[in-house]
């Protein structure tokens, strides 16, 4: 968690196109512990950041950025165009990796 955030909720999905290449995408929304209603929260919707060129790269890619499946996520659901589900313990620190690898589109 991300220094003076006191929660966040989120949700982070690989996605597989046509050619093969899987790419991340997700949101992440931040806020406070507050009991005031009035309280804002901020949603972040995260670009797709594409991970690897084809299914065989993923394992590495998943383990070099810390990503696990989420409970009950497949990752043969890809082959059907299915969303996949993971999870990250630091989403900071996993916005500024895919940052710093992001190619320019």
């Amino acid at each position: 968690m991300q220094k003076g955030t006191l929660c966040m909720d989120y949700g982070l999905w690989l996605l597989s196109d046509e050619t093969g290449q899987i790419t991340l995408t997700g949101w992440s929304e931040t806020g406070s512990d507050s009991t005031d209603p009035k309280a804002t929260t901020r949603t972040d919707r995260w670009p797709k950041y594409p991970l690897c060129d084809d299914r065989a790269q993923l394992p590495a890619r998943l383990q070099e950025l810390g990503l696990d499946l989420a409970p009950g996520a497949d990752l043969n659901d890809l082959d059907r165009a299915w969303d996949v589900y993971v999870r990250h313990l630091d989403l900071t620190a996993l916005k500024a990796a895919l940052d710093r690898h992001k190619t320019p589109r």
